[in-house]
């Protein structure tokens, strides 16, 4: 199983960024209220503010890219350390199961 879950990572197979689905309570009807905010926001701009608006959300999200790649990788990290803790107080303890 540990076997075909690293080849499948390293092959490409497993892509975590493309399987974002947040499950926290009420994530979709606030996603859907923000959306819905935005797009009574935009519809009362002119067309200039209306292009400058999405260039600063675009970069807005390019700073949430890295905040999710980030927040990613720390529970990644986060959650090695834990099994690696568990396996050495297995270890210690003696049980090798």
């Amino acid at each position: 199983m540990v076997q075909k879950t690293i080849e499948n990572l390293y092959y490409g197979n497993i892509s975590p960024s493309e399987q974002l689905d947040p499950q926290m309570p009420n994530f979709k009807r606030k996603h859907t209220s923000a959306w819905k905010n935005e797009e009574a926001f935009m519809s009362e701009l002119t067309e200039e503010q209306s292009q400058r608006f999405q260039e600063v959300m675009m970069k807005r999200m390019g700073v949430s890219s890295y905040e999710v790649t980030q927040a990613f990788v720390d529970g990644f990290k986060l959650a090695t350390r834990l099994m690696a803790e568990v396996f050495l107080i297995d270890v210690e303890d003696g049980n090798d199961d």
